[in-house]
């Protein structure tokens, strides 16, 4: 959240364990941006700033496995 977004995207993993890192796609495929976290929490924020206005989606891995989200950045 929020979405959409235009500065930042909170990540927030509450039941699927700690965030250990995440991969930002564009609606090609192509990989935009990507972290690893050094200390593993149930949430992170991703400054998506830099990104042009479009869909997205994260690949998030956490202790528990790999999930994905899709994010809209609006302008």
């Amino acid at each position: 959240y929020p979405l959409p977004a235009d500065q930042h995207v909170t990540l927030r993993m509450d039941r699927y364990g700690q965030i250990m890192s995440y991969e930002v796609y564009d609606a090609f495929g192509k990989l935009n941006m990507k972290d690893e976290l050094v200390n593993p929490t149930h949430q992170t924020e991703i400054i998506v700033k830099d990104l042009s206005t479009g869909t997205y989606y994260v690949r998030i891995t956490t202790d528990l496995g790999t999930r994905y989200k899709r994010i809209i950045i609006a302008r």
